[in-house]
């Protein structure tokens, strides 16, 4: 079916009237394309917030948001507000945002949407308002030394009524209490009660590139585990391009009103600065159906947090963060003196490295003749006491060859 374009820029050079986007309600898909035009962003972080001049002219049902960013593009997020601004650009405001709408996350430096991959079955949309004015905010993580110029582009497209299935919406557990001490690792663990039933068609987790593991659990009011839901080791690329779970639109995840939830989130901060929300994340992120008109919710917590930092004797952060699954066979989980580790049916035997290897080198290990033996992300250490596998996070090579092989081969003995 053809597609009618809308296109609506920002302040400057680039501001398009808005009668470009007054179409109104068709029967026809139509995209709307939103440009931010050049901006500068410094080195570090940089969270910008652009008021746009696009306003809904009808109720608009979005089926997908796609979006491209320049070097350095961690995401462009894409909001409704019904508390209008003039167009303009600044950067973003905790305050402000209370009284946004996501309606899609996109982008990243590689051009590769977000919601390409959180993709909604179709017929599942999101509902923007008549009248809504759309915002967007772009999070670039700038490693130059001087500032640069950048541009991005977002692209929503809109389908009409005759469409839609059900309108879809976010349910967030989200923890914005934790802390991550600079050049350390860290844990943080919380827990919510849902206030609804829930119909869930997507689950994902959401952590930035210092995240390291991401455990999301249904538990009873006792603290016993019924189920894991979403358990992953976090990578960065997951930052943009996150595990998702899908559910069949026929046969929903079903989370019924009351359900407790359990969220544990590990770091490890490599940096000169603590981290805190919304520098770091540690959220699970339903997407629900239908949505009445409740809008994006989140989850209450319904008890106090537990956190914690490196092991106690650590002289510093360990090379596996704390509650790290380690790989398929089980390597390079994290143990100590009271977390021992778990073999994992049909894999090898696994011993602790803790009390053998130097401080911060605690991790799951066993035996090998090569690479191979290990699982993914990890090597063979070849020692002449006894070979042991190595986790890549602990500094191993393939054939040998760092400190920290010897340390593993003797637990290995």
């Amino acid at each position: 079916m053809r597609k009618v374009l809308i296109v609506a820029g920002l302040t400057g050079a680039s501001l398009f009237p808005l009668a470009c986007a007054s179409k109104g309600a068709t029967t026809e898909d139509r995209i709307v394309e939103l440009d931010t035009g050049n901006f500068e962003v410094r080195t570090g972080d940089n969270f910008e917030c652009f008021y746009t001049s696009t306003f809904a002219d009808a109720d608009w049902n979005v089926a997908n948001t796609v979006a491209t960013q320049a070097t350095g593009g961690h995401h462009v997020t894409v909001y409704w507000t019904d508390q209008q601004q003039a167009p303009s650009h600044h950067a973003c405001t905790d305050d402000e945002m209370v009284n946004w709408h996501m309606i899609a996350g996109a982008g990243g430096e590689d051009g590769e949407s977000l919601e390409g991959l959180v993709r909604l079955p179709e017929g599942y949309v999101s509902r923007v308002p008549k009248g809504a004015q759309i915002v967007l905010q772009a999070h670039y993580i700038h490693i130059g030394a001087a500032p640069t110029t950048v541009r991005d582009r977002a692209r929503m497209r809109l389908v009409p009524n005759s469409k839609v299935t059900a309108y879809a919406n976010i349910y967030a557990f989200n923890d914005g209490s934790f802390g991550v001490p600079a050049r350390a690792g860290a844990y943080h663990t919380t827990t919510c009660r849902t206030e609804r039933d829930l119909s869930v068609l997507l689950l994902v987790g959401h952590m930035h590139e210092y995240g390291k593991y991401y455990r999301l659990e249904r538990i009873d009011d006792d603290g016993k585990l019924l189920e894991t839901m979403y358990e992953t080791r976090w990578i960065p690329y997951y930052v943009s391009h996150p595990p998702v779970v899908p559910f069949d639109p026929k046969a929903p995840l079903a989370i019924p009103k009351g359900t407790r939830l359990r969220q544990t989130c590990t770091w490890q901060n490599d940096s000169t600065e603590a981290l805190h929300f919304p520098r770091e994340m540690c959220a699970g992120v339903f997407y629900y159906f239908p949505d009445t008109g409740g809008g994006q919710l989140e989850c209450p917590q319904d008890v106090p947090t537990t956190d914690g930092g490196a092991p106690a004797g650590d002289s510093g952060a360990n090379c596996v963060a704390i509650g790290d699954p380690g790989n398929e066979l089980g390597v390079g989980a994290y143990c100590d003196a009271t977390t021992s580790c778990r073999r994992r049916q049909g894999g090898p035997i696994l011993i602790c490295t803790a009390g053998h290897a130097a401080p911060g080198e605690s991790f799951c290990t066993t035996f090998c003749q090569r690479d191979q033996d290990c699982g993914t992300g990890a090597y063979c250490m070849i020692d002449p006491r006894g070979n042991g596998c190595v986790p890549a996070a602990c500094g191993g090579v393939p054939g040998g060859g760092v400190d920290a092989g010897a340390d593993a081969g003797d637990a290995g003995r």
